[in-house]
């Protein structure tokens, strides 16, 4: 039998980003928002992240650690786990994150277990309903960039 090899999209390959100057290849994408309550005053500060490539017969959730120091927030991504679903599901994996009372200045770290780490800055406004993206930084070892912010 002849070997075939692997087909990856165009879309999940990895590219240079001549504007930033750094490697991309998205493998996952967060989605900041607030939970906004009957009172239409904010909840909650939600990130739900979901993996880059859908999948056609399970669906899985994201693994996660989460550590918090003052305005700084790690999230180290650990990789896949299988869903507790009776039926399966195609789609993205995903995870919600909840965060009581952020305002201000926040730093989020991703940081996956081989090392790698994307830092993205953000100014919280719970009150105007504000979530501005101050910054963002590619990996400084590798200068690769994994996480995508999705407005």
């Amino acid at each position: 039998m002849a070997k075939t090899k692997y087909f990856i999209p165009e879309k999940e390959q990895a590219h240079f980003n001549k504007e930033k100057g750094w490697i991309e290849k998205i493998e996952y994408q967060v989605k900041p928002f607030f939970v906004i309550n009957d009172s239409n005053s904010v909840d909650k500060f939600v990130l739900d992240i979901f993996s880059f490539r859908e999948f056609a017969f399970f669906r899985y959730s994201i693994a996660y650690d989460l550590s918090i120091r003052k305005n700084e927030i790690l999230i180290t991504l650990k990789g896949l786990t299988t869903d507790n679903q009776i039926f399966p599901d195609s789609g993205k994996a995903k995870v919600r994150i909840e965060f009581e009372n952020l305002v201000g200045d926040y730093t989020f770290r991703f940081k996956r277990t081989s090392g790698e780490e994307n830092v993205f800055q953000f100014k919280i406004d719970p009150v105007q309903k504000n979530i501005i993206l101050k910054k963002e930084l590619s990996d400084k070892k590798t200068n690769r960039k994994f996480v995508e912010i999705l407005e």
